[in-house]
Formats: structure tokens, sequence, C-alpha cells
């Protein structure tokens, strides 16, 4: 009779200690930009006024939930250099939309260091019935949005 309730008492111990150490509970933590930078919002450009710009490289884009980061190389490196990035307002008749967006550079310096950084968009105001294909001038991939 007493080895029943060791071994009872052991299986019971042993339970404890599996579902004590399988519950633990994970906290995710929305990723944010690497470098805190605070996203700007999309203009909106029915004029086509952002659509001339001063010349810069599109080295990388990529979305992190309603945030597109750019990573851009230009001259410059004084400072005065201003990014808009733009959208026409229309969405082309797709499965899912697609919308055509741009970006704009309006450089004020007469630097000439090549300067890489990475610019943010919240692109929310775009679309927020389902996906949305973004199509980024210059920028060979796709980029999907997915409200939530």
């Amino acid at each position: 009779m007493k080895k029943v309730y060791f071994v009872a008492a052991g299986i019971a111990i042993v339970l404890v200690i599996f579902t004590s150490s399988a519950c633990r509970t994970v906290k995710f933590v929305a990723p944010s930009f690497m470098d805190g930078e605070p996203c700007d919002f999309i203009t909106l450009d029915t004029g086509g006024t952002y659509l001339e710009s001063d010349s810069f490289v599109l080295i990388n884009a990529e979305l992190n939930g309603k945030c597109l980061a750019i990573e851009v190389e230009y001259s410059g490196g004084c400072g005065g250099d201003t990014w808009t990035l733009a959208w026409n307002g229309n969405l082309m008749k797709s499965m899912p939309p697609k919308a055509n967006i741009y970006l704009h550079l309006k450089d004020e310096d007469a630097c000439r260091e090549v300067v890489r950084k990475k610019v943010y968009f919240d692109i929310s105001s775009i679309y927020n019935k389902g996906d949305v294909n973004l199509i980024l001038k210059e920028y060979r991939g796709m980029l999907t949005y997915q409200p939530k």
C-alpha cells in the first residue's frame, strides 16, 4: 500500500513540474524600428507636385505593421533634406488593390558627402478595408500592407 502512495505522489510531482514549466507566458512586444524614428504621414498628391525629386538611390524598403521604412542613399550631409512619401489617391482595381506611391527628396544643401539613412512613413491612410499592394517607384519588390 505504501508503494502505491509513493508512486502516486511521484507521478503527481512530475505532473506539477511538467505543467508549471510548460505554461510559461511569453510576452510579445511588437518590434519598433531600430533607431526609434517616428513614422511621418503619407502625403496625398493629386496634382503631381512630388513626382519630380532631387536624385537619390533607393536601397531597400520594408513594412513593419503600418510603418514603411525606406533605406536611401543621396549626396548631402549638411542637413536641409526633406523626404515626402506621396500617393495620388487612386487604387488600381485588382485583388488586392494596388497603390502607386513615390518618394520625394528636396535637398537644399550644397554638401557632397554620400549619406545613407532610413526614412519612415505611416501608410495606414492609404487603405483600411483589407490588404493593399504598394508599388513604390524605383523599388523592384512588392510591399503588401495588411491593416489589423
